[in-house]
């Protein structure tokens, strides 16, 4: 199997397992240990922080420890942490978890993005990006789709309510054997190579490259004011725990079809319209899924939402790759944005429970809060898309 080939299997190993603890954790908090969303959202804010922590400094420990190294000892530290988990479900140890997933997690991505982009330029950084995201995006509403029945899965024991834990050991553990084989550092592409682009099409790569992670940040608040209240949402629905959570990817799954369509079709790469679609379309998705009250129009809200996010995601790291020349530091500053959304997100929601007990609506409250920070970004990531750069605002 190739070098790539492994990389990717890693990917979809490790993203899944990663999903059963990032969004399936709420569902089995909501039903096992029947947290509010209230103290969902917390553990949510709990986590981001953690996240970003971990992903600005990966670059600074990578350097000290080598790339392979580094990633061999995340997944050691994460099997062990399931372990306990398998045993102990406490509200405690479930925090106390989510601090660690959140730094571990934070540090680990950067570098395997890392690995995925090194080497490639142009096209074959595109290629990269695409593959990557597709493996990474497949594992996420297959993985949701099991949490369900993982939860529902219970013998009456301890090691009953331990079915997610156990899950996400079976698939890190041949993800780290896997990784035993990657090279111990990523090779880079020297920076005079002749297909680094020239200075004058970095300097538009950069204006990209800030306003999609500007609207990164935006779509993954979002998505974390989301996640912690989607037990919620399908339950009032009538949808429950087997269901549930297979029901709450649907926005995942037009991620990934974002993220195919994007890999394949190529003339979206330095320009700006696409961009202001996904804009437009993540804060119609979120509305639908939040406030609609109904089962149809919450799963098209998923929709629209996943395809704005995959858009924008895509954008954000493949313009982070060949700008920076695939570093660890710049998968570092991409997942800092992501967990920054992961952190921000589940801050909104407790704003937003606060403005809806004026409003009488609590899911009214929460769109009320985070439309202050969809503002904000869409008006930075427009002005960065409409100023300075040449050519009109769809070029």
């Amino acid at each position: 199997m190739s070098l790539r080939n492994r990389l990717l299997l890693v990917t979809f190993l490790e993203s899944a397992a990663t999903i059963l603890l990032e969004r399936g954790i709420y569902f089995f908090t909501e039903h096992i240990l029947r947290f509010t969303n209230a103290m969902n959202l917390g553990l949510a804010v709990v986590f981001g922080f953690c996240y970003v922590l971990g992903a600005l400094g990966s670059q600074r420990i990578s350097d000290r420890t080598g790339t392979r190294r580094l990633v061999l000892a995340v997944m050691v530290i994460n099997l062990v942490l399931l372990t306990v988990l398998c045993f102990v479900q406490s509200v405690a140890m479930i925090f106390v978890a989510m601090v660690f997933m959140g730094l571990l997690n934070g540090v680990k991505w950067p570098v395997i993005e890392s690995y995925v982009s090194a080497g490639s330029s142009g096209k074959g950084t595109s290629d990269a990006v695409g593959y990557f995201n597709i493996s990474w995006s497949l594992s996420v509403p297959i993985a949701l789709a099991v949490v369900g029945p993982l939860i529902y899965w219970r013998q009456g024991t301890a090691l009953g309510d331990a079915a997610l834990f156990l899950m996400g050991i079976a698939l890190s553990v041949p993800a780290f054997m896997l990784t035993w084989t990657f090279p111990r550092h990523a090779t880079h592409l020297p920076p005079d190579h002749p297909q680094r682009p020239s200075p004058e099409k970095l300097a538009r790569l950069r204006r990209l490259l800030s306003a999609s992670r500007w609207l990164m940040f935006a779509v993954y608040s979002m998505l974390f004011v989301l996640a912690p209240l989607m037990p919620s949402v399908f339950k009032n629905l009538g949808v429950g725990i087997n269901w549930g959570p297979a029901a709450s990817g649907s926005l995942d799954v037009m991620r990934l079809m974002s993220f195919i369509m994007l890999r394949f079709w190529v003339g979206w790469h330095d320009r700006r319209w696409p961009l202001v679609v996904a804009m437009l379309g993540a804060p119609v998705g979120m509305v639908m899924t939040l406030l609609s009250g109904s089962l149809p129009v919450v799963l098209v809200g998923g929709v629209i939402f996943g395809l704005s996010a995959g858009m924008v995601y895509y954008a954000a790291l493949y313009y982070a790759m060949v700008v920076s020349n695939a570093s660890v530091d710049a998968g570092g500053a991409h997942e800092g944005v992501i967990g920054s959304g992961f952190f921000i997100g589940p801050l909104v929601g407790f704003a937003g429970n606060l403005i809806g007990a004026g409003v009488g609506d609590p899911m009214m409250g929460v769109v009320l809060g985070a439309l202050p920070i969809v503002v904000v970004c869409s008006v930075v990531g427009w002005r960065k898309l409409a100023w300075g750069m040449p050519g009109r605002v769809g070029g």
